[in-house]
């Protein structure tokens, strides 16, 4: 991840305890990374359509309120596109 530009983060309603503990780790260190090197572009699929309110995780509040969370329900088919130009922003 430190040597990547793009960081893909897949937001889901399912996870089990070992899941969430390696995804805090991940997110911890993806926010460190952001924070060192703001030319590294972070997008988040939203795959189980949760709200702002239900992320637990500030950092990525953040970035689903500033629109860099791609809906996976996607009703335009353009999903592919959308993440393309997220990560090339």
């Amino acid at each position: 991840m430190a040597k990547s530009r793009n960081v893909l983060i897949i937001l889901s309603e399912v996870y089990d305890d070992i899941s969430k503990r390696w995804l805090a780790c991940e997110l911890r260190y993806s926010r460190l990374n952001y924070r060192y090197d703001w030319r590294k572009n972070i997008v988040i699929l939203n795959y189980d359509f949760l709200k702002t309110k239900e992320v637990p995780n500030d950092f990525i509040q953040a970035f689903v309120r500033l629109g860099k969370c791609v809906d996976f329900s996607n009703y335009q088919k353009d999903i592919k596109a959308k993440i393309f130009s997220l990560l090339y922003h």
